[in-house]
């Protein structure tokens, strides 16, 4: 996980390390969980879409989803 963020509940790291462990990410019901709660508390993610080194990155800069997207190819 990159953690911009301070002090994130247990159970959303908890949710984080599942989606970076998932084989294929496919997990709606934590996808959506995790976006609810970001946009609840004015945050933003991102999943950097590998297979073998997933990471989550969680933030409250918008600016920092969107450098590791075209860092990581994910822009379109």
């Amino acid at each position: 996980m990159i953690n911009k963020v301070v002090n994130l509940p247990k159970h959303i790291i908890s949710l984080i390390n599942k989606i970076e462990k998932a084989e294929d990410f496919g997990y709606d019901d934590e996808e959506v969980s995790l976006s609810n709660y970001c946009k609840n508390n004015e945050l933003f993610w991102c999943w950097n879409d590998s297979l073998f080194d997933a990471e989550v990155l969680i933030t409250n800069n918008k600016n920092d989803v969107d450098e590791m997207r075209i860092k990581r190819n994910l822009i379109k």
